[in-house]
């Protein structure tokens, strides 16, 4: 008998101890990490809204597709991470803000990659050719910001006064309908993310 309770005082014991290590000294929580991995999307959408694809490539840049599905899985883990540490409401609210922000930036992609066919398969030529590349990189470094802001401890928001010049710009300089609808689209995407 004396056997049986040792063995399961020593169990309680490593149980207990174990207990405290992960949940004060080295908890395991992804929180933090997943903010950063959804500004490094945000970076990577940006990319891709630089980028030119022509009409033999690829229509979808399938490193932002493949870091969305990480960012989704990430989202899940914490999703169930045990929140007892820190108030339960306060657990939720980041569970439900980071997946606001990741159909959002799901959304982006889609505009994105819409955007970039209608690009490679647009007859724009001259001044439009060149007005859209420059409303591609102008969103592309809105979008830069915004993933600069979310990286950061401060809050995050998007420059809409920079999203409206821009608005203005493309239904001023972009005679294709369809490459300025595209356009719209992309900047209302982009001025739905959340902030904070």
């Amino acid at each position: 008998l004396t056997e049986i309770r040792d063995r399961i005082i020593g169990v309680l014991l490593g149980v207990g101890i174990s207990l405290l290590i992960h949940a004060f000294l080295l908890p395991e929580a992804e929180g933090e990490t997943l903010r950063q991995r959804l500004a490094t999307l945000v970076d990577r959408l940006a990319d891709s809204l630089k980028a030119r694809r022509t009409a033999d490539e690829a229509p979808r840049d399938l490193r932002v597709w493949s870091e969305l599905a990480d960012c989704q899985a990430m989202v899940a883990r914490v999703a169930l991470e045990p929140g007892w540490q820190v108030a339960e409401s306060h657990q939720e609210v980041l569970v439900f803000r980071m997946q606001e922000l990741l159909v959002r930036l799901r959304t982006i992609a889609m505009a994105i990659d819409a955007l970039q066919v209608e690009l490679a398969h647009g007859q724009s030529e001259g001044e439009a050719w060149l007005a859209s590349l420059e409303l591609c990189n102008e969103t592309a470094t809105v979008l830069g910001d915004y993933a600069q802001q979310l990286k950061g401890q401060q809050g995050f928001a998007v420059a809409s006064g920079e999203l409206e010049r821009l608005r203005e710009y493309a239904t001023a300089r972009l005679a294709d309908d369809e490459l300025k609808a595209r356009f719209l689209q992309l900047l209302a995407s982009v001025e739905n993310l959340p902030a904070s």
